[in-house]
């Protein structure tokens, strides 16, 4: 049996092409088609769970401070649990697609939340003593 041998450029060559799509048979998935078809559900799942985890936490009569953390802690976490559910556990490629995305769009989103948050929260310059 001959095994033909490979020039160390076809691997690299190999390698840069996947690097930045996904060939699953027919389809060349690349990372804009991910946010197009994720990108709505998972903004709605951050969004929410980022509201609802500073909400339910205020219901709780905690602190702002507390309140603030709960919410980004609930809004961060699914996405690194989902990933590691997904590529360790359940070790499927495709199934990692949406929690990377909502990954990405966590840190605009968290961003987003920590900026209304300190306008609508700012303290009026009357209440503070000096």
């Amino acid at each position: 049996m001959h095994i033909k041998e490979k020039k160390a450029g076809d691997l690299s060559t190999t390698l840069r092409k996947s690097h930045n799509t996904a060939n699953y048979g027919a389809f060349t998935l690349t990372l804009p088609t991910f946010i197009q078809q994720v990108g709505i559900p998972a903004l709605s799942l951050n969004v929410l769970a980022l509201l609802v985890g500073f909400a339910l936490a205020s219901t709780l009569q905690l602190n702002r401070a507390q309140s603030i953390t709960i919410g980004y802690e609930v809004g961060i976490q699914n996405g690194t649990t989902a990933l590691l559910v997904t590529s360790t556990i359940l070790q499927n490629n495709m199934m990692s697609i949406a929690p990377t995305i909502y990954s990405l769009i966590m840190f605009v989103t968290g961003g987003l939340f920590g900026i209304a948050l300190s306008v609508m929260l700012r303290p009026k310059l009357e209440e503070v003593v000096v």
